[in-house]
């Protein structure tokens, strides 16, 4: 039994498909936490009343989105002392546009995120784009410096819903049908002040009924519903219910965007939507998400171009779609990929 202590925020999205849930639900990993050790935004979590005590009988320190000093000298502190050091992450935090509400924040940090990736011994990130980010900025901050060392023990764990999450309602072409023969149909939208810009992109409601969960909007009208402070599971409930047909996943042309896990996308399939989304890498070549470009986002062109579409073809996309995701990213899968990197890890 490999027993992992986990630093971290203990409710945010980073925790629900890839940090402290499903850690915990690796039988042979015994993970404990401070649910007073973890602090900050939802953007990178801190270190706040850790005591050392805390991870004295541990092997692995498992650190989720962490980028601060404080957590980066613990981490070092704990390997002097001969404890593993796992970190996690699932953005580009290097590659930060000055308008993000957290550009000032991640630039202050950077050496530490930096510090923090060179003394790990396992880096784990949600796509391949992400990985070579994080390989580029190591070796642009380490220069002649950079050992090729790095790019083995950096490895991409996918996004993946937990079981009881990641279910499909069993649809039919005359679903789809009767979708799109809605005198508007529903588009839903979500995301936080980081996506505000891509949010910007879309235009023209008028023929759609739009959902918005997350940021303020800014719309109004018998057809716009805003929703903010659902939290995960609350959100997870409310989508299923919605009755969307399309999700929607636009995306300005920055290297953060190109890093994005298709998590959203798994979002949709589970509640019975396809997605409509911009062609960054994790978002083109998969039938159930149709490819938008940066000019295109007018929402009501969009839904006639959706209601264009044959019932039967939206159906076989979204049943693609479910296998994909059934198969190729299935929380089992994901789990066994962690597993087999803590064993690595142990060994080593």
């Amino acid at each position: 039994m490999v027993k992992v202590y986990y630093i971290g925020n203990i409710s945010n999205a980073s925790t629900f498909y890839r940090g402290l849930l499903p850690l915990r639900l690796l039988p042979e990993v015994k993970v404990s936490y401070n649910s007073g050790a973890a602090s900050g935004t939802s953007r990178f979590s801190t270190i706040s009343a850790l005591a050392p005590g805390d991870v004295l009988d541990t092997d692995v320190i498992f650190s989720a989105r962490a980028a601060d000093p404080q957590t980066t000298n613990f981490l070092a502190q704990a390997k002097a002392n001969g404890k593993k050091i796992w970190v996690d992450y699932d953005d580009d935090f290097f590659f930060v546009e000055k308008d993000d509400p957290y550009y000032a924040v991640l630039t202050s940090v950077r050496q530490s995120l930096i510090d923090q990736l060179v003394g790990a011994d396992l880096i784990t990130v949600s796509t391949d784009h992400l990985r070579a980010t994080f390989l580029r900025a190591i070796q642009n901050a380490l220069g002649g410096n950079y050992d090729a060392r790095f790019e083995s023990k950096i490895h991409v764990v996918h996004n993946t819903m937990v079981p009881g999450f990641q279910s499909f309602p069993a649809l039919t072409a005359d679903y789809f049908e009767k979708k799109i023969k809605e005198e508007k149909p529903h588009f839903l939208w979500r995301g936080d002040a980081t996506h505000k810009r891509s949010f910007d992109m879309m235009r023209n409601f008028a023929k759609v009924n739009f959902t918005c969960l997350g940021v303020d909007s800014g719309l109004t009208g018998n057809n716009i519903r805003n929703v903010r402070g659902l939290e995960l599971t609350q959100y997870m409930k409310f989508i299923r219910t919605a009755g969307a047909l399309c999700f929607l996943k636009p995306m300005h042309d920055i290297n953060g965007n190109e890093c994005k896990s298709d998590i959203s996308a798994l979002e949709g399939l589970t509640a019975g939507a396809l997605t409509l989304a911009s062609p960054k890498k994790e978002f083109i070549g998969k039938p159930w998400i149709i490819n938008v470009s940066d000019d295109d986002w007018d929402m009501s062109a969009l839904a006639d171009k959706v209601r264009a579409l044959a019932p039967r073809e939206m159906l076989d996309a979204y049943d693609r779609g479910v296998g994909f995701y059934r198969d190729e990213r299935s929380f089992d899968k994901m789990q066994r990929l962690r597993l087999s990197h803590i064993e690595r890890l142990m060994d080593s």
